[in-house]
């Protein structure tokens, strides 16, 4: 608890692992020892942002907890709620990330849009493309004639 206090998650990670999987190996895998170091990890695993890890260690308590102490004990209840909550962040995070995703290939296209105007402005500034004038039959610009003659893309 002092070194999640501190910020230290890597380390408290680290000597959570190992008390997880020293109880599991001397109590047993579902002995409420090793359920709670479980998760105690887990917590760990949330705070340093480990969300996929977390929810997995939370899962496999909380199934634990169901055949051990039953689906309404208070123990099993609580790391039921920890994995709702938990489980609410990474759907907002890939919600959020969905968003980000969307808004690049959005942006990405915008981008991409603008660049081609620029191409096209520099053209018809050239000569190379006609003016939307020229399209509708009207004849170019003065700017794009050759000449004394309107070229006319008609």
């Amino acid at each position: 608890m002092v070194l999640e206090a501190q910020g230290e998650f890597s380390e408290a990670a680290r000597i959570h692992r190992a008390t997880r999987e020293v109880q599991r190996r001397v109590l047993g895998p579902e002995h409420t020892f090793s359920l709670s170091s479980a998760t105690i990890l887990a917590s760990v695993l949330r705070a340093q942002g480990e969300l996929p890890e977390a929810a997995r260690v939370f899962r496999e308590t909380l199934a634990a907890r169901r055949r051990v102490l039953g689906a309404e004990h208070p123990d099993t209840l609580s790391t039921k709620n920890n994995l709702g909550i938990l489980l609410q962040t990474l759907a907002k995070q890939t919600e959020q990330n969905g968003e980000r995703q969307e808004a690049a290939v959005l942006y990405g296209r915008a981008a991409d849009m603008f660049e081609l105007s620029l191409v096209w402005r520099v053209r018809r500034r050239r000569g190379v493309l006609p003016d939307e004038g020229a399209r509708v039959g009207r004849g170019a610009s003065p700017r794009h004639k050759r000449g004394s003659e309107p070229v006319s893309y008609t």
